[in-house]
């Protein structure tokens, strides 16, 4: 079966489960708002400190809390070990950063509401919410008030009871955030509640992750640990009474997951042929070519153990592929939408900021 064919298979379940579905955003999705990803955002912070050395040290590849962290320290160390003072200026340069100053909100957020109206998000800045409110901006309906709510108090009740809801898991400019190091080991590793929180989303909701590399070790081991004690649970059962019915044995979640492989073969055969004059010219050729294997497998492997824990990779190559086919589970009509020459889900239809 080919990719495309067993995509289709996968958004036909998305599309049956629709009734139940929770749309899991991560930080991929509001860079087209000018707001910064990890490794840019880390990067203009270590530029607060004018330390040359810590923003070079920072990569795609850095560990990204344990990053955190160290430029906390970072600005603690440079107000003389003054804790507040420092604490007062590392968040505020977050909240600054995290600032849209391109448009209100990402083409996907604006899809991600027009498809599913129970958001959960790992951002914290306030682009969901300026995609809401334009949701309506074209429609005939009356607005429906969005029911938010912000780690560190989170009610799974939230999600069930409100009709439209953003949840915040891991805080907002406005509240406590799980940013550095310090703070995902006190509420992922210390802390029973998040642990809840993501047992009860993943029992009893369809979870649809987007913009989500699970490059979060944090959160990928949630998973496998909801993964492990359920099937631990079906296995004891199973062996006690004949007639129970597994918990995993129709659980399904999905991941629109960009294809880190695409390409790689193309790439590798191309600098396999490449002729190299030196030792030191041949040594540069392996390096690459190990560089591109590596990243080949480590996309495999990653789509493997996803699938493992019941989550199932969607691959597409461009960001627009996974427009389009959230477009086709919301089965969005343009008849629906006041202005008809304007799609509301196309760049055309967004507000640049004044």
């Amino acid at each position: 079966m080919s990719e495309c064919e067993q995509n289709k298979i996968l958004l036909n379940e998305i599309e049956e489960r629709k009734e139940n579905l929770v749309i899991f955003a991560g930080a991929g999705i509001p860079t087209s708002t000018g707001i910064p990803a990890w490794t840019k955002l880390l990067k203009d912070l270590a530029k607060e400190l004018n330390d040359t050395n810590l923003e070079e040290s920072i990569s795609e590849e850095t560990n990204h809390p344990e990053k955190a962290q160290e430029i906390y320290e970072a600005f603690i160390s440079k107000e003389n070990g003054d804790v507040k003072e420092g604490e007062q200026k590392y968040y505020s340069k977050i909240k600054e950063l995290l600032v849209a100053k391109d448009w209100d909100f990402s083409p996907s957020q604006l899809s991600m509401w027009h498809t599913c109206k129970k958001i959960v998000t790992t951002n914290f800045d306030r682009t969901f919410n300026n995609a809401h409110e334009d949701y309506y901006r074209f429609r005939d309906e009356d607005e429906c008030f969005l029911n938010t709510q912000c780690h560190p108090d989170l009610d799974y009740q939230h999600v069930v009871k409100n009709e439209q809801c953003l949840v915040y898991l891991h805080g907002n400019t406005a509240r406590k955030m799980i940013f550095k190091k310090d703070d995902y080991e006190k509420f992922y590793n210390k802390s029973d509640s998040l642990g809840s929180f993501y047992r009860e989303l993943y029992l009893y909701h369809t979870l649809l992750f987007i913009g989500f590399s699970f490059n979060d070790e944090y959160i990928l081991e949630m998973f496998k640990s909801l993964h492990s004690k359920l099937s631990n649970h079906d296995r004891m059962c199973s062996e006690h009474d004949d007639e129970y019915s597994p918990i995993l044995k129709s659980k399904r979640h999905y991941v629109f997951i960009k294809d880190e492989s695409f390409g790689c073969e193309q790439v590798i055969e191309l600098l396999e042929k490449k002729p190299v004059a030196t030792s030191k010219e041949e040594e540069e050729k392996e390096i690459e070519i190990q560089k591109y294997k590596n990243k080949k497998e480590d996309f495999e492997k990653l789509c493997i153990d996803l699938k493992n824990i019941k989550i199932m990779p969607i691959k597409y190559k461009n960001h627009k592929d996974y427009r389009h086919w959230l477009n086709e589970i919301a089965a969005y009509k343009p008849k629906t939408v006041s202005d008809i020459g304007e799609d509301p889900n196309s760049d055309s239809g967004f507000m640049r900021l004044n």
